[in-house]
């Protein structure tokens, strides 16, 4: 597969893709025979088996997905892939190494699930995985030389052999990881390195969450109930803002229609513990169209008393 370095002068994706960005591909076996109606049926499967996972999960930017990709009009960003229906998706990450290590476990949990699928993955540094085995890989394996040669299948990392295929093309790889048994399969010692990145996963993204008592306009909470997921779109457009947006956002006309005679009430909100680190870093006064009581962000005011483990903040 396409292995850019961040160095690299040239690129697969156009435009190239942030640092903070994942990417993933599943292919059926035979896929040029794959028919649409197969792929819509395996998507629907596909995402019964991770929805126990994701659930109640609080992204930091956006949710594990996937997407149908199929001639003539394909949808990957990948062009190796264009010719092949295949699911895929990508996983912006931000702040946040554990939702990209999260996908990976629920890459690894499909590929269990469904044996007889083959997955790539991979980021701006290309295939990311063998970065976490590599002092484990055979010699001759370097970013020019694993092109189309990592696989996922069946909750095991396969390394195409150079000897038996020594410049493969996607179609090649995945046919011969899906017929040569265990020829393919990357040692022992590289597939420990690989699996004990998240070898606690799902826990560790329980333990991920963190919940925080906020004080809230009381239009808003509704929505926070309702949509949860919401709030990783008003820390990220917090924590990114800037001159303009600022200017724009301080008369806040959706959700202070009384102006300083708003009510505001305490909400209970889940978020990722990266998500609370990026807001308590910050000092913010509000603008003045804030009730007198709201207080201003860093004061450290208490809002409602205690609530067993959660935190509470003003906002």
């Amino acid at each position: 597969m396409e292995f850019p370095s961040s160095s690299s002068s040239s690129s697969i994706f156009s435009p190239r893709p942030t640092d903070d960005t994942v990417f993933y591909a599943i292919y059926p076996d035979s896929p040029t025979s794959t028919s649409t109606a197969t792929l819509q049926s395996l998507h629907l499967q596909i995402v019964e088996t991770v929805s126990p996972f994701t659930e109640d999960y609080i992204w930091q930017h956006e949710p594990f997905s996937l997407s149908l990709s199929a001639p003539p009009n394909p949808s990957c960003p990948c062009p190796s892939s264009s010719h092949l229906p295949h699911l895929h998706g990508r996983l912006r990450f931000g702040d946040n190494l554990d939702d990209e290590w999260f996908a990976v476990f629920l890459l690894f949990r499909i590929s269990l699930r469904f044996p007889s699928l083959s997955l790539r993955l991979w980021d701006s540094d290309g295939d990311f995985l063998l970065i976490e085995a590599a002092f484990h890989l055979p010699r001759w394996l370097n970013p020019d030389t694993a092109r189309n040669r990592v696989i996922l299948r069946a909750g095991n990392l396969h390394i195409v052999p150079r000897d038996r295929l020594p410049d493969p093309s996607l179609l090649d790889s995945l046919a011969f990881v899906a017929n040569s048994g265990r020829e393919s399969l990357a040692s022992d010692a590289v597939q420990r390195a690989v699996k004990k990145r998240i070898d606690d996963y799902p826990e560790r993204a329980r333990r991920n969450m963190h919940r925080v008592r906020v004080r809230v306009p009381v239009s808003v909470a509704p929505v926070l109930k309702h949509e949860p997921r919401f709030v990783s779109l008003a820390v990220e457009g917090f924590y990114d803002r800037d001159v303009d947006t600022m200017k724009f956002a301080a008369r806040m006309e959706r959700f202070l229609e009384r102006g300083k005679g708003e009510e505001l009430v305490c909400v209970s909100v889940k978020m990722s513990r990266a998500m609370y680190a990026q807001l308590v870093q910050q000092r913010f006064h509000g603008p003045e169209v804030l009730p007198e009581d709201a207080g201003s962000w860093g004061e450290g005011g208490v809002c409602g008393g205690g609530v067993g483990d959660e935190d509470s903040v003003w906002v």
